[in-house]
C-alpha cells in the first residue's frame, strides 16, 4: 500500500528573503526578526525544501518512491510569509502559492498543497 505525508515543507528562496527583510518585531518584545534570521542562516537556501531546484525535485521524488509515498502534501516551511504585515503578506502568500501550484502542475500525480495564507491581514 502507498502512503500520503501531509505538511511536507517547501520555501522559494526569493519569498525567504523578502520575509526576513520585511518582519517585525513583535510586540512583546520577542526579536522574531533576529530569530528567523539565525534560523534562516543555520539551515540557508541550499536544502530540499526549496523548490527552485530541479535536484531538489529528483532528491524528493527519489525519496517517495524509495519510501513507497504517492502523495506529499506541500506546505510553506520555515518563514513563512504569513508573518509580514500588510500588502507585502498578501503579496509573498500569493507569490508562493503560484510557485506551489506550477510545482503540482508538473507533478500532478505525486503532490498536492496547502495555501499559504496571509493570517494577519484577513
Amino acid at each position: 500500500m502507498k502512503s500520503i505525508t501531509f505538511e511536507e515543507h517547501y520555501v522559494v528562496e526569493e519569498i525567504q528573503q523578502e520575509t526576513l527583510n520585511n518582519v517585525e518585531f513583535d510586540e512583546n518584545g520577542v526579536p522574531l526578526k533576529a530569530m528567523l534570521q539565525a534560523l534562516s542562516e543555520e539551515t540557508g537556501f541550499d536544502n530540499d525544501d526549496v523548490l527552485e531546484s530541479d535536484e531538489n525535485h529528483d532528491k524528493r521524488l527519489r525519496f517517495m518512491d524509495a519510501q513507497d509515498v504517492q502523495y506529499q502534501v506541500l506546505s510553506y516551511g520555515n518563514t513563512p510569509p504569513s508573518l509580514v504585515s500588510g500588502e507585502k503578506s498578501i503579496e509573498l502568500c500569493r507569490k508562493a502559492n503560484d510557485k506551489l501550484y506550477d510545482y503540482i502542475q508538473q507533478y500532478p500525480d505525486r503532490f498536492l498543497g496547502f495555501a499559504t495564507l496571509p493570517i494577519n491581514e484577513p
